[in-house]
């Protein structure tokens, strides 16, 4: 595919529209982050459904698709932050009218249910910000290093970075275009309209509160589709509160991956430090991003 398009970088006095597509949302974490983002010299706009309720839903599925339409299409809006995960986005996936969007992209930032999101906008060939939300940067403090490169990514739309390497990696030099999120979103999507084509794609994977069993169900269920075969790199973040059973899997959530993608000949990274933990790095989905493991460290550009 051609190279992804790459939305304006935020200059100062740029409007972020803040919005809640899946579950009700908190008033504190929500100012919190308006007044970091007004802080840095950018204006802030909410949904105007924002703090509406639902049974679990920040409102009604007419409510939180009226306000991401609206964030969408405003060609005052610069970047659209998502408040929150939990669960929703899949329920009004297949009503998002995209043409203005496709017109004048904007980054989109979030993460979790927010995959769901990516994977529309991937399909598109338009880049998208996996990142901290309101809900996560309300327990960060103002000099965190989240904060720091979340700003970095939406000013500069450039990110690098080197840790450890884990005994699971599978060492190489791979570049490619990175794409992913959520596995169980990934996992749900497969198969829809909104199901992306990994082909030759680095793919990063994270997840929360699953059963080891259901780990390896969905693995084996993208190594059945072909999808894992064609990769040309594999990067997993976060594997959090993840759960066994009485009756032991035998195996942990990291070596089910490794299984799933053994014989695959590329790149393998465990320990990315993003997902569903403290550290959640942002990553730009759609960038090309270049991947180096070796015995020592890992070094990922984009």
């Amino acid at each position: 595919m051609a190279n992804f398009v790459k939305p304006p970088v935020l200059n100062t006095g740029d409007k972020v529209a803040i919005v809640a597509p899946s579950g009700v949302v908190e008033e504190d974490y929500v100012h919190h982050t308006a007044n970091i983002l007004r802080n840095w010299g950018l204006e802030v706009e909410y949904g105007a459904n924002m703090f509406a309720k639902h049974h679990q839903f920040a409102g009604s599925d007419v409510q939180r698709l009226a306000d991401l339409q609206w964030a969408l299409d405003d060609e005052e809006v610069k970047a659209v932050l998502c408040a929150r995960g939990g669960y929703g986005v899949m329920r009004i996936l297949d009503k998002i009218h995209w043409h203005k969007f496709e017109q004048n992209p904007k980054w989109l930032a979030g993460f979790s249910d927010i995959t769901a999101l990516h994977s529309a906008i991937h399909l598109r060939g338009i880049q998208s910000l996996h990142s901290v939300m309101p809900i996560n940067i309300s327990k960060l403090n103002a000099s965190s290093k989240m904060l720091e490169l979340f700003g970095t990514a939406l000013y500069k739309s450039s990110l690098q970075y080197t840790f450890k390497t884990n005994q699971l990696n599978r060492t190489g030099t791979e570049k490619a275009v990175l794409a992913g999120g959520n596995l169980s979103l990934l996992y749900a999507l497969a198969g829809t309209d909104f199901d992306i084509n990994l082909e030759g794609k680095i793919l990063f994977i994270e997840d929360v509160g699953e059963h080891y069993y259901h780990i390896d169900r969905m693995m084996q269920s993208l190594r059945l589709a072909g999808k894992l075969e064609k990769l040309s790199g594999l990067i997993v973040g976060g594997l959090t509160e993840m759960m066994d059973d009485k009756r032991p899997f035998g195996r942990s959530p990291q070596e089910i991956i490794s299984d799933a993608v053994e014989g695959f000949d590329y790149p393998v990274v465990f320990d990315f430090p993003g997902g569903h933990i403290q550290e959640n790095s942002p990553l730009i989905l759609g960038a090309e991003t270049a991947v180096e493991v070796n015995s020592e460290k890992v070094i990922i550009h984009m």
